[in-house]
């Protein structure tokens, strides 16, 4: 039997041989094979697909409309001159494909990405990510638009957008920048307001002796920023535009002194120059703020306005920087904003859901265009979640003539509180109720939740959560690419390649730990050994970081002999490893492949972890 090829990216298509299934029976039947694909090889419950694809009909009804949609599913795949017997497994409980007789396009682009992590060459990285991107030929199930879809279109985006980037690094770190090139072009032509892509693609036409070529890519985005965002490109791009203007034309017949492509360096910046930016929300327009993937599609999805969006990742890893440039892209497109940070409310304000919830209300009663006291409308024989329900609709929404981004952060310090699965459920609702009625006054309503996932190191349930409503961005660590640019804009206190590649073995990709690090060379004059020599004293400069990472493990003995284990060479069981990568600590796509984040947890944890109690 031919092996059946199924196609979810850029639309939905079967492949057999030289036959083409694209249309089908129904369009319940185009989902089923849709829902089976994408999970491929997991079986599919019987009972969770009728939820899903019949959420409305009575429970008899969706079971006897799945076998419906399963005969019609086999039926369509023998106009091709299959068995759907030979293609599909079902039994009383399950349906699933089976794996000896499909192909999915979507597991391959997947598969093909964690091929490229596990390479140290750079240019087989850049075979399996080429490989990657030519896979990815549009959005997932291009021309369907269930809910489930959406948020994984998103998601598979940005996994393209920061394939391509990886892509241009590959080629950098192959010693080829006209293909570094050729991927930056493609990154641009795919995420055209990403400042990123558009520093590197003018980077690498200058560096291949087209610098009109540069300054015309920077005037276009000059101009979409402008007449989209209404903002400027950032201080950075300005910068190298000024002296690509003023730079005469670059000499290719000279050898390169290294493989990787560098921009023309800003001028050395002193050590009192810099901004104290290394902690908290950096400012917006600070030019050490680096620009990543996901924020292109976090600013898109503010101003689609859509319900719900999750900004997550371990601590300090730029949430509340991203957070702040999205709320500025809301005002930009005409929207009331509001942030709440969890972390100002004090111990009597997360004493109780009461407390919790007139705290918001009074947020909410702070904005100057809502005149409504909720004192007036509160009531103490309704719950709490009710009241603030109920204030947030009609005295805010209600009244609002424009929409309403409302974003609060630290969101995670709701973990530990009692009533965390009231207020969570709460949030749901709103998501709900919008998508329940979209003409009603909760459409006004955009609500953007920050939180860390270090929260794994404290909570082992977090069933209790909003988190499976709305779209997920994940902030992920600098790339080396990033941190080498990072680098230049400190004025390249990493003066050589030697230097740069024993920063990035101490500190990964983590982006406090790196900004902090080049901000200290800087602003103390001391060298990259020096720091090295430092970083994990208990005096050094990553001292609170560090023991918060002690503190989070020393509450958990089942985490804590996880990570003695590792330490010793034994790989971490699965659900302790799941946790530990969730939290920022490990790294890796299985638990036999985990490893620390960075060199320095290594360090600090062998010297500094406790025990496992008894």
């Amino acid at each position: 039997m031919n092996r059946l090829r199924i196609n979810l990216l850029g639309g939905l298509r079967v492949d057999c041989g030289d036959q083409v299934l694209s249309r089908f029976r129904t369009h319940k039947t185009a989902m089923l094979l849709a829902r089976l694909a994408f999970h491929h090889p997991r079986p599919q419950h019987r009972e969770l697909l009728v939820e899903l694809l019949w959420p409305d009909d009575p429970p008899d009804a969706g079971r006897r409309s799945l076998s419906t949609a399963l005969w019609s599913l086999r039926h369509d795949l023998e106009t091709l001159g299959l068995n759907g017997e030979d293609v599909i497994s079902s039994d009383r409980a399950t349906i699933s494909l089976r794996p000896e007789s499909v192909q999915i396009d979507l597991r391959e682009f997947e598969e093909a990405l964690r091929e490229a992590q596990r390479c140290g060459n750079p240019a087989d990285r850049a075979a399996w990510l080429s490989c990657a991107a030519d896979l990815y030929r549009g959005e997932l199930l291009l021309g369907y638009a269930e809910d489930w879809i959406y948020p994984e279109q998103t998601r598979l985006e940005v996994l393209h957008g920061e394939c391509l980037l990886a892509l241009v690094d590959a080629w950098e770190g192959a010693g080829d920048p006209h293909q570094a090139r050729e991927a930056a072009v493609q990154a641009v032509r795919v995420s055209p307001l990403s400042e990123e892509a558009c520093y590197r693609l003018m980077r690498l036409y200058a560096a291949t002796g087209q610098p009109a070529a540069a300054l015309q890519l920077y005037r276009e985005l000059e101009r979409k920023l402008r007449e989209e965002l209404d903002t400027r490109p950032s201080p950075l791009l300005q910068q190298l535009a000024r002296e690509l203007t003023a730079a005469p034309r670059p000499q290719l017949s000279a050898p390169a002194v290294s493989a990787t492509v560098t921009a023309p360096s800003p001028n050395p910046i002193q050590g009192d120059e810099l901004p104290l930016e290394s902690t908290g929300a950096m400012p917006v327009n600070s030019m050490f703020y680096v620009e990543r993937p996901v924020d292109g599609a976090f600013h898109q999805a503010v101003i689609r306005r859509e319900s719900t969006l999750l900004l997550t990742g371990p601590r300090q890893t730029g949430k509340t920087s991203l957070l702040a440039r999205g709320l500025r892209t809301a005002r930009d497109h005409g929207c009331l904003t509001l942030l709440t940070d969890f972390q100002a409310l004090n111990p009597a304000q997360l004493n109780d859901a009461g407390s919790f919830t007139r705290a918001l209300a009074e947020s909410l009663a702070d904005l100057d265009e809502v005149t409504a006291d909720p004192r007036e409308s509160w009531s103490e024989s309704r719950s709490s979640a009710f009241n603030l329900r109920r204030f947030l609709h009609r005295q805010v929404l209600g009244s609002l003539d424009r929409p309403l981004v409302w974003a609060m952060d630290e969101v995670d310090r709701l973990f530990l509180c009692p009533f965390a699965a009231e207020i969570f459920g709460l949030f749901r609702s709103w998501h709900n109720e919008r998508a329940a009625d979209p003409a009603s006054p909760w459409n006004r309503l955009t609500l953007v939740l920050a939180y860390a996932t270090e929260a794994h190191l404290f909570v082992s349930d977090l069933s209790q959560s909003p988190f499976n409503i709305g779209i997920r961005f994940e902030l992920a660590d600098f790339t080396g690419q990033q941190v080498e640019d990072l680098n230049r804009r400190y004025g390249s206190p990493l003066g050589d390649e030697r230097s740069l590649a024993r920063f990035q073995g101490l500190v990964g990709g983590h982006p406090f730990m790196v900004r902090r690090g080049l901000q200290e060379m800087v602003r103390q004059g001391i060298t990259p050994a020096e720091l090295e020599q430092m970083a994990g004293q208990d005096g050094g400069i990553f001292r609170d970081h560090l023991r918060r990472l002690v503190h989070g493990l020393a509450g958990d003995s089942a985490l804590l002999a996880a990570v003695r284990g590792l330490l010793s060479g034994t790989p971490p069981p699965d659900e302790a490893f799941y946790r530990l990568r969730s939290a920022g600590v490990l790294k890796g796509e299985e638990p036999g492949s985990a490893e620390f984040r960075c060199g320095l947890y290594r360090l600090y944890l062998r010297k500094h972890l406790p025990s496992v109690p008894e």
